[in-house]
């Protein structure tokens, strides 16, 4: 959760000399360079939970489910020095996840979390989710269509390319019915059919993204 609080404002709550990104996976063979700063949880975790509990209270508020992207980041962070912008090079920087979540389970013990447990997921990660009764993701695009009951289907996601031009919504929608999935969740770009040239987001690319907006709709 570090997109709301830069390093010029609280320097201090993150590890010095690394900035957060992700490995090569799946989505890009050169990994992920974010530049964002990563909490210090080992010196300054009362402070870092606190403002965690404070987002999650602001996003209970406005939402009934909240989901908790790149929730291995709650086992351990890719952390990449300072001095490189590639997701290439990095080491894996251990969270203490199970501290944190038993604390956000005591402050939202019924609200449902959606874990984004995709690409590296170790069995520690899926422990991590299944011990506090955080859903898991699968993608349909990916070739998901049966899923078990404490995990949550997409149709596709905002990191990858729509069904649409590939099957109908129609066809898509009875898929995920069929999928046994706890929630199905079909993005507005797959209601309306539309191909990879609507994609919402390209992992590792700098510009271009998380500008998909919807203006108007005739009926």
């Amino acid at each position: 959760m570090p997109y709301f609080i830069t390093k010029t404002e609280r320097d201090d709550l993150f590890v010095e000399g690394f900035l957060a990104g992700a490995p090569p996976d799946r989505y890009t063979q050169k990994g992920q360079y974010w530049g964002l700063p990563i909490f210090d949880w080992e010196h300054k975790y009362e402070e870092n939970l606190a403002y965690l509990l404070k987002r999650l209270h602001r996003a209970f508020s406005l939402f009934d489910v909240v989901r908790l992207d790149h929730f291995c980041g709650l086992a351990a962070v890719w952390a990449i020095p300072a001095k490189y912008k590639s997701g290439k090079k990095g080491d894996w920087l251990k969270v203490p996840g199970e501290r944190i979540l038993t604390k956000i389970r005591q402050k939202f013990p019924d609200k449902i979390l959606i874990a984004e447990d995709l690409g590296i997921i170790t069995p520690e990660v899926t422990e991590l989710r299944k011990k506090f009764g955080l859903l898991g993701t699968k993608v349909m695009v990916f070739g998901a269509r049966k899923v078990k009951k404490d995990e949550v289907l997409y149709s596709s996601t905002h990191d990858t390319m729509g069904m649409g031009k590939i099957r109908e919504f129609r066809d898509v929608r009875e898929l995920g019915e069929r999928s046994g999935a706890k929630i199905f969740i079909i993005p507005m770009w797959d209601i309306l059919g539309l191909g990879k040239g609507f994609r919402f987001n390209r992992p590792g690319r700098k510009g271009g993204n998380w500008q998909w907006r919807i203006d108007k709709i005739e009926k």
